[in-house]
């Protein structure tokens, strides 16, 4: 069999693989310049393009729905879709951030029986998810035909975000990018179908973007059966990624509450504010795709690091990291800021004029959102999964208290305001965090007590 071209040899090391001879001498002239260029030749730079086509999906629906959709619908379907986003979180923090990092170091069968293990679960682990997101319905969005549609969108899109991260648990990020690239292409094309014969309801947006979600798993079946077949025992499978999940679980329920709760806060101002919340936030999918790349290949990446034995070269490499996902979060992030009110009205329509300030709040949330991926990616590579949860369980309670007063008395610039607030928090306290239990002059300090 040929190699395949989207892939690279699993030896090279993402984000900062060998610049290209012809390329060395501009990268010698300037540190940045040579960061960056190492980052765009090698496997990073697949995951990059993988995440890319994932989130300028998910915008580009969520701008063909704004549009389209009567304005009463928008917010409706916004909630629906965040408590799938919210659920999906939840299924990565048992079944996904586990096995990127159990798996990484586990030979071919090994890593094969669990993945098996892990699909045999999910009819009754997709099961609870419907029952979550029925429970969430009947509060905010007591519509049957809407919750069935977004169950069954929910449904296929798990599945699909799960053959993605076993493409990267795999090493395979080519194929991970191949996968989206099909998923994502059917999933706008039926939407774009849909806004022409009109878009009527929520419900049928949904039922439109199940398509897509659907074919990644109807074309990888065959696989997925030999996986199943050649399963480990799912019990004590599920019972290792719960026991290492448990703090990603307490994570993700922190991180709703720190940040992505505030468009629930806001319902009670009607649906207009959470469309326009939606739609401020939407725009800056450029920031999350590079926060999400660096989540998708890093945790994986920072693991074979450290376990190649140089623990003074794994720090440099995460600290290489941190300033890649600076320097390419800058740039949107600047741009949002001086041009967003005019972004967000030319794309969503003049009903959603009148946002420079939220972008502009907005803004330096994101650039703390995007190095999230860093710090969240080396603790899961360190198995201190329960940094992540601290820090998000501070900016929880940022969120509840101070953040909660804000959504109350100013409406949606309090609501940005605290979700700022509240995203500064959690990055500076998993630094402090890992500074604390990792440093690696902490561990010179241990070794010298040790002699």
């Amino acid at each position: 069999m040929g190699t395949n071209s989207f892939e690279q040899p699993a030896a090279e090391s993402a984000p900062f693989d060998a610049a290209p001879a012809g390329r060395r001498v501009l990268a010698a002239r300037s540190r940045p310049m040579r960061v960056l260029i190492r980052f765009a030749s090698g496997r990073s730079a697949l995951a990059l393009a993988d995440q890319v086509v994932v989130s300028a999906t998910n915008f580009l629906t969520l701008v063909l729905v704004g549009r389209h959709l009567p304005h009463a619908d928008f917010g409706p379907f916004m909630l629906a879709w965040l408590a799938i986003v919210f659920l999906t979180n939840m299924h990565r923090a048992v079944i996904s951030q586990p096995m990127n990092a159990l798996g990484a170091t586990e030979s071919a069968p090994q890593l094969a029986r669990r993945i098996g293990a892990l699909l045999a679960s999910q009819s009754f682990i997709l099961a609870g998810a419907v029952l979550a997101l029925a429970v969430a319905a009947w509060v905010y969005f007591p519509n049957p035909v809407l919750l069935s549609s977004a169950a069954l969108f929910m449904i296929a899109a798990l599945m699909q975000d799960l053959l993605r991260r076993v493409r990267y648990t795999e090493d395979r990020v080519g194929s991970a990018l191949r996968l989206s690239l099909t998923g994502c292409s059917v999933q706008l094309a039926a939407l774009l179908a849909g806004t022409l014969v009109g878009l009527p309801s929520a419900a049928r947006a949904f039922q439109l973007l199940t398509l897509g979600a659907l074919l990644p798993s109807l074309i990888n079946w065959a696989e997925l059966r030999q996986w199943v077949a050649q399963r480990a025992p799912i019990r004590a499978t599920l019972t290792e990624h719960t026991r290492f999940g448990r703090w990603l679980v307490l994570t993700g329920l922190a991180v709703w509450f720190s940040g992505q709760v505030y468009p629930f806060l806001l319902a009670a101002a009607g649906p207009d504010m959470v469309g326009r919340y939606a739609a401020c936030q939407s725009l800056f999918q450029g920031v999350a795709i590079i926060s999400q790349a660096a989540s998708n290949l890093l945790p994986a990446t920072i693991a074979r690091q450290f376990a190649s034995g140089d623990e003074r070269a794994a720090w440099r490499y995460c600290l290489r990291a941190f300033v890649v996902v600076l320097l390419a979060a800058a740039v949107p992030c600047v741009v949002l800021a001086l041009f967003g009110d005019m972004l967000v009205a030319l794309l969503y329509g003049p009903a959603f004029t009148g946002t420079g300030s939220l972008m502009l709040i907005l803004s330096f949330a994101a650039l703390f959102v995007a190095l999230d991926g860093v710090t969240g990616s080396i603790a899961l590579a360190r198995q201190h999964p329960h940094s992540l949860m601290i820090g998000h369980v501070v900016g929880a309670a940022f969120t509840l208290t101070l953040g909660a007063y804000l959504v109350r008395s100013y409406s949606i610039i309090g609501a940005v305001s605290a979700y700022s607030g509240s995203m500064a928090v959690v990055f500076f306290v998993q630094i402090a965090l890992l500074a604390y239990f990792f440093a690696p002059w902490r561990a010179r300090r241990n070794a010298d007590a040790g002699r």
